[in-house]
Parts: C-alpha cells; structure tokens; sequence
C-alpha cells in the first residue's frame, strides 16, 4: 500500500497551474470534497481534495476565483474518479465543467455491492475494509472558516 507523504495547500494561480500539470497525467485521481450545505439553496463547496499516487492536494476553492480549469480536467473522457458518496462530487463538477465525470468509482456503493453494508461512512469504510483508523471528528466542522487547522487538514 502506498504511503502519501506530501501534500500541496492549494490557494493561489501558480499551485493550482502545478496541481493542473500533475494532474493531467493522472489516470485515476481521488476525490473528495467539503461543504455547508444548511441554510441553503445549493451547497458552498468549500474545499477540495485531490490525491495522485505520490501527492495530496487541498485545494482552497475560497481563495481561488476560477476552479473551471480543474473541473473540466476532472470531467475528461478516460479519467477515473476515485471517492466516496460521490454524489455531491458529481454535482460540483457538472457546474463547475458543464460536464459530469466521464468514470466514478464510488467506494461506498461498492463496499455495498460486496456485502460490507450500505451506506459506511468514509470512516467505517477504512475500518472494515482495510481496518484502518481514521478521524472523522471535522463532519461537522465550518469548513468556510480560514485559517484551516491543522486538525482539519489533515
């Protein structure tokens, strides 16, 4: 199993040209993404989480001013999405590239499939697949707050 040990804080044009040009070549991108969807009418994506083989990306949708470029990326033919409950991650990327996914790969609906039960949160998911521990404690979190924590970055 691979070990991501870098990731990349993704908040102004140069990182998110470097994000693009890495992810251009990738395949298979994992995807993730959080929001505030109470109160109203369509969720504020407030941040977004990419992964490649060898990088994790965070990328600040609040301090970028134009994400299409990503999202049209994401949306392209031959490109595999990699998450989990995937539905709002679709939605995101259909406005933001006027395109849905061309390949998802929704983990938890595929845990499902293999007997796991369904719907397992991200967290359950880790445990009773691969019995992994992960924190789940930032669900609920005001993911519009800068700065970031630590916690919350992680």
């Amino acid at each position: 199993m691979n070990t991501l040990t870098t990731s990349l804080y993704v908040d102004d044009a140069q990182k998110l040209g470097e994000l693009l040009r890495d992810l251009a070549s990738q395949p298979v991108i994992g995807l993730d993404t959080e929001f505030i969807s109470e109160g109203r009418y369509e969720p504020e994506l407030c941040l977004v989480q990419l992964s490649t083989p060898d990088q994790i990306y965070i990328v600040d949708p609040l301090a970028l001013s134009d994400l299409k470029p990503m999202w049209k990326l994401l949306a392209e033919p031959g490109r595999e999405l990699v998450t989990v409950a995937a539905r709002q991650e679709i939605k995101f990327c259909q406005k933001g590239a006027d395109a849905a996914p061309s390949c998802v790969l929704d983990l938890q609906v595929a845990a499902g499939l293999l007997g796991f039960g369904y719907p397992l949160s991200h967290t359950n998911l880790c445990h009773r697949v691969i019995n992994a521990r992960v924190n789940g404690g930032e669900s609920f979190t005001d993911w519009r707050k800068r700065p970031l924590r630590p916690v919350q970055l992680e």
